[in-house]
């Protein structure tokens, strides 16, 4: 696991018309001159009860817990903290939820030195049913009007500008008005 790091140039120009048009990058916190967002590979899980629905602002259930690829978060059938045990799949997590009903997987991530929700299980996880779920070295970045951190999304993929960081843990970029693009 380490550390990956993405620095944007805007123009003045750029930081205004975002700015007034109460648009947020996703993926950080405001829009400034220069934004920098920091990760790292260190993961959190929660349960929820809350089900991935466009826009709506979930609330966890469960406190956070730190887990590891291969390794297994199991959710009580009260509805109490889970518990995280080895046996998972490799370069993966697994969600086991063991209540009555459904349940969500939260996936927390490490960025800008706080641990932030980034997903939410797309479908509910039945009674004694499971998820694995395999964290990518992909990154998407994009503006969203009223965007809170989280609030669940689904965005139109041209709206989209995506990196991948598997072979690299750094990369410079500007926005041309359109997309974000690579700055050299």
């Amino acid at each position: 696991m380490g550390s990956k790091e993405i620095n944007i140039k805007f123009t003045q120009e750029q930081v205004k018309k975002y700015n007034d048009q109460g648009s947020r990058l996703c993926f950080s916190a405001a829009i400034a001159g220069n934004v920098n967002i920091s990760w790292a590979d260190q993961y959190k899980i929660a349960a929820t009860k809350d089900k991935f629905s466009e826009g709506v602002k979930f609330k966890i259930s469960t406190n956070t817990a730190i887990i590891n690829f291969a390794e297994v978060y199991t959710l009580p059938r009260d509805w109490s903290d889970g518990t995280i045990s080895k046996g998972g799949v490799k370069d993966a997590f697994k969600f086991v939820n063991k209540t009555t009903g459904v349940a969500s997987a939260v996936i927390y991530k490490r960025i800008n030195g706080q641990d932030l929700p980034f997903y939410i299980s797309t479908s509910p996880v039945d009674s004694d049913g499971n998820e694995v779920m395999t964290p990518k070295s992909v990154v998407a970045l994009w503006f969203q009007k009223d965007a809170e951190t989280g609030t669940m999304t689904s965005v139109n993929k041209s709206d989209v500008s995506i990196f991948d960081f598997a072979n690299r843990s750094s990369i410079n970029l500007k926005w041309d008005n359109c997309h974000f693009i690579e700055d050299n």
